[in-house]
């Protein structure tokens, strides 16, 4: 849920954010679309061709927040390739979040009721609305920039207290 809502629902203000930071075009304003995905493909491929020194839970809560803090310092730089290259290095921490959200399923729930599980993930990708409506209603009383950095560093703080359970699910 945090990502959904704190994290991802930041596309919707990027068309204001490069329009108010770097009086970005509509195909600048693609450039940064593009970013994250970019890294989180990067990422991606790492995570299927490495072994990750890291357990399952430490990549989707580090990759979480790594990319929220990111996201949090892209939005307050003036500098459109370093704000490109934040948001396309919080996109290996978007790969790590997207890759271990099901595995620590698969690894932690029984199978007898894994899919319903799955179906609770769902349902908390589909909380993304929530954020997209809170993100644009800050952007419309703070600014973008403003308005990414609450709402990523929220979403930061949120995955760090939540951490512990994602560490132990049967706790």
């Amino acid at each position: 849920v945090v990502m959904n809502v704190f994290a991802f629902s930041y596309t919707t203000v990027f068309p204001a954010w490069g329009q108010a930071v770097f009086s970005a075009s509509p195909s600048m304003i693609g450039l940064l679309a593009g970013a994250e995905p970019f890294g989180a493909l990067i990422g991606a491929w790492v995570i299927a061709t490495r072994r990750i020194p890291l357990a399952p839970n430490q990549l989707f809560v580090g990759g979480s927040v790594a990319f929220m803090l990111l996201l949090a310092a892209a939005a307050n730089l003036p500098v459109f390739a370093l704000a490109w290259l934040l948001l396309a290095l919080g996109g290996l921490g978007t790969a790590a979040c997207g890759a271990m959200q099901t595995t620590l399923v698969i690894i932690n729930v029984a199978a007898d009721a894994r899919s319903r599980v799955l179906g609770l993930v769902t349902t908390c990708i589909g909380m993304w609305p929530a954020g997209i409506l809170a993100s644009g209603a800050l952007t419309d009383r703070i600014g973008p920039s403003a308005a990414l950095t609450v709402m990523a560093c929220t979403g930061a703080a949120l995955a760090l207290v939540f951490r512990q359970r994602v560490a132990s699910p049967a706790a």
